[in-house]
Formats: C-alpha cells, sequence, structure tokens
C-alpha cells in the first residue's frame, strides 16, 4: 500500500518543510525508498525548499508538483496523482506551500476519493503556529473535505517558532512537539542539507545533539507510527 504523508499548515515558517524533512530523514536513515514531492514551485515565485536536500541521496526519489499557478487546481492535483501512481515506491512525502488550505480544500473531495479509489493511505501533519487566528484556520482545516478522507492526523508544535495551546476543538489529535536543535544543526539544514546528512557530517557535539532530537522524537512514538503506515 502506497502511504502519503501531507505535511501541511497554512502559514509560512511554522516548520512544514521541516518536518517533510525529517520525515524523509527518517526513511533514508532506515534505507527505505521514498517520493519527496515539492508542491511549493511555482511561476509565481514558490521555491522548492526540502527536494535539494535529497536530489543525492540513493533512496529518495525528488519531484515537482506544483499546486498552485497556472491552470485549474483540479488538473494541477491530477498531475500530482499521476505522478504518484507512476512511482513505485510506497512511501510519498509531500512539502506543501504556505496558504495551501484553500487549494487543498477546493479539490479535497477529488484528493480524498482518489486516495480512497487507488488504495492509498493519507496521513496529514499540519504544523501549528501560536496565534489565535492560525490555531482558529487548523480548526477550519481539521474539519474540512480533505480531512475527513486521512487515515490519520498529527499536529506538530515547533518550539522554533513558539509552541501553540492547542483549542478544545483540536483537543483530540495526536500531538508532536519539534524541540529546538542546535543553531549549528540548522544552519546545515538551511543549506541543503538532510537531517540523515547532517547526522553523519555533524561535529561531535552536534550529532550528539540531532541524535537526542530523533530520541525525543521517538520517545513521542513519530517513528512507530511511520513503521505501522508501512503495513
Amino acid at each position: 500500500m502506497k502511504t502519503i504523508y501531507l505535511s501541511h499548515g497554512d502559514k509560512g515558517g511554522t516548520g512544514k518543510s521541516f518536518v517533510a524533512n525529517t520525515i524523509g530523514s527518517f526513511f533514508e536513515m532506515n534505507k527505505q525508498p521514498f517520493l519527496l514531492i515539492e508542491s511549493d514551485a511555482n511561476e509565481n515565485g514558490g521555491q522548492p525548499d526540502v527536494g535539494p536536500r535529497f536530489e543525492l541521496s540513493e533512496y529518495a526519489q525528488v519531484a515537482s508538483a506544483p499546486i498552485s499557478g497556472a491552470g485549474s487546481s483540479r488538473d494541477l492535483i491530477a498531475q500530482l496523482f499521476e505522478l504518484i501512481d507512476s512511482t513505485d515506491v510506497e512511501h510519498i512525502v509531500i512539502n506543501t506551500p504556505a496558504g495551501a488550505s484553500d487549494v487543498l480544500e477546493d479539490v479535497g473531495e477529488l484528493l480524498g476519493m482518489a486516495c480512497k479509489e487507488l488504495g492509498f493511505r493519507l496521513v496529514i501533519f499540519y504544523s501549528l503556529f501560536k496565534t489565535e487566528v492560525a490555531i482558529k484556520q487548523a480548526e477550519k482545516v481539521m474539519h474540512g473535505k480533505l480531512a475527513k478522507y486521512a487515515h490519520e492526523i498529527y499536529l506538530v508544535k515547533n518550539r522554533f517558532f513558539g509552541t501553540a495551546k492547542i483549542s478544545k476543538a483540536l483537543n483530540s489529535y495526536p500531538v508532536f512537539e519539534f524541540d529546538v536543535i542546535h543553531e549549528n544543526v540548522m544552519r546545515l539544514i538551511k543549506e541543503d542539507e538532510s537531517l540523515a546528512e547532517a547526522l553523519i557530517r555533524l561535529p561531535v557535539l552536534q550529532r550528539i545533539q540531532l541524535n537526542q532530537f530523533f530520541e525525543a522524537l521517538k520517545r513521542q512514538d513519530i517513528e512507530i507510527v511511520l513503521q505501522l503506515l508501512e503495513a
């Protein structure tokens, strides 16, 4: 069964790309093939910020399939699914652009039904921002067309940007909290370095801290979640 891991969120700078990088790095470290799709690149200026980090990986396929830009959102989503359907790997990580909710909701029913028809498992990781407006938007997404087709939905708090206070409407969803990583690690990540590559190349103290970051995520069961979803 193919599994789509959708890194979603409505504000730029909340860590969507970091989530996609982390998921891809888990597969890379475990030597499991995966497809990384950048849906942020388009003629309006979007720039792929996760794909370049895996272009040299022997376990990753990297592709671009914008979900905004010229053409209807339905046509763009159709192109995205053609790409997913044509790959022979079981794990597909999609990095979405900021403010993608309107587009995803517009085609949510179509996207969800396509996953159901093709037997794909849809997993959404939604990165939260700490403002009240952002939390309200998250609530809207969780009750939207796309979310009802998801097999799993996980909220992500990123301590890089301040932790969001979960509202009562979001209390039923499991939460992963990403801890702060040493600035040397973050600099490498910004320079097109996957977390898996950083773990190999970093000086010893930073390798230890990055290992601690992964251990913290394991304690929150993120690795167990990915392993269970492989079945």
